[in-house]
């Protein structure tokens, strides 16, 4: 099929921002916070237990599993992205972030301060619960995008149960990870990495809890996959479209996702 004739649907990336909104969302009885509960949308509990108001300025230890502190993470992406697919929403709640990025402590970046990395206090896999970047290989800055970010593209790209994405750009998985959960194991993610060494972190990470996601080491700006995709996701910035992709989507409803930048590196508005 060729780009003419095709219904396709092309999203180009700008920078998303979103002011910073803090929630309190506990019920209290009595006592202030002593019978705190916080909730994530659809009612699941995710602190049980009594907690201090420490708790949300980081100065004294965090209560409360790693699992708690996944599901609160994907609750303030639902606001701080706006995110009305609860799809979306399930996905960060339920990937394990730390499983991608080998022990702690990590390398962070904030989008506040973009050029300045700086290291968790400690292994805790719940410094990784927060919209921030992680270093993959710092000195080449490649790190796992802003969650916000993502979570506000797919999204808006309408992902569904049962689809076909192809994943440009998987980096260790992660990403790759949270499409295959949208997707479920009717679907298909095929993750496209042209570093061996990081394509095959990214298939050891996939391959016990995702089996539908395939990890291919290659030029993903040239991959052709074996069928029509539904979804094409490009990880990376790229200053033009390639034609294979455009050939690679579905005849109906086929859409690409494509962060355009600038020869400085800038992204297109």
């Amino acid at each position: 099929m060729s780009f003419a004739n095709a219904d396709h649907k092309i999203r180009f990336c700008h920078t998303v921002k979103e002011n910073f909104l803090t929630r309190e969302i506990w019920r209290t009885s009595g006592n202030g916070f002593s019978a705190g509960i916080k909730t994530c949308g659809g009612g699941v509990p995710i602190c049980q237990e009594p907690v201090s108001s420490s708790f949300w300025f980081g100065d004294v230890e965090m209560v409360g599993s790693t699992e708690q502190a996944r599901h609160w993470y994907a609750e303030e992406l639902r606001f701080t992205a706006k995110v009305g697919s609860r799809a979306v929403i399930d996905a960060f709640a339920t990937v394990p972030r730390e499983l991608f990025f080998g022990p702690g402590p990590w390398r962070i970046l904030s989008p506040m301060a973009a050029s300045d990395y700086w290291t968790t206090e400690d292994a805790n896999p719940r410094h990784l619960y927060h919209d921030v970047l992680v270093a993959i290989d710092e000195q080449r800055r490649l790190n796992n995008g802003q969650p916000s970010l993502w979570a506000r593209l797919y999204d808006q790209l309408e992902l569904t149960r049962g689809l076909h994405i192809v994943h440009i750009g998987a980096g260790s998985g992660y990403y790759s990870a949270i499409l295959a959960e949208i997707v479920g194991p009717g679907g298909h993610v095929v993750a496209i990495e042209i570093d061996p060494e990081l394509a095959t972190r990214a298939r050891l990470n996939l391959a016990a809890a995702w089996p539908h996601a395939t990890v291919i080491v290659g030029n993903g700006f040239a991959f052709r996959p074996d069928r029509p995709a539904d979804v094409i996701v490009v990880n990376a910035g790229v200053n033009n479209i390639s034609m294979a992709w455009l050939d690679a989507l579905a005849a109906e409803n086929g859409r690409v996702f494509v962060p355009l930048t600038t020869a400085n590196g800038g992204v297109v508005p």
